[in-house]
């Protein structure tokens, strides 16, 4: 597939969703006045992270297995990266505007910003 391995790929993905998480972090550092905790934050997006890497690895199936996909070239490696990135930031979007729907705010709240504060 013209050079794109299935590690690159992975890669990639990985990439676009680490690159996401670090925009997330940096956003509530700020927000938090400097007392961000990493800890705190893995503690509450484990599960969005392990649904964006489950993404990563779906798609770089599904490029395998569809082989219209090899016509994209060098594009599938791009394409991984903004799997990954979207996959991350598709889900915040998503679960904020599941908040709204319920009647919770779409930030973070004082309690959410205080636990991940160390």
């Amino acid at each position: 597939m013209n050079g794109i391995t299935i590690l690159l790929l992975l890669s990639l993905g990985m990439l676009g969703v680490v690159a996401q998480a670090l925009k997330k972090m940096n956003e509530l550092n700020r927000r938090s006045n400097g007392n961000f905790s990493f800890k705190n934050y893995i503690r509450i997006e484990v599960f969005s992270l392990a649904l964006s890497v489950t993404i990563v690895f779906a798609s770089v199936l599904f490029i395998y297995l569809v082989p219209e996909m090899a016509k994209a070239g060098k594009w599938l490696a791009f394409g991984q990266f903004a799997i990954g990135w979207f996959g991350q930031s598709g889900l915040e979007f998503v679960m904020g505007q599941a908040k709204k729907k319920i009647g919770l705010s779409s930030g973070a709240t004082d309690d959410e910003l205080k636990n991940l504060s160390t």
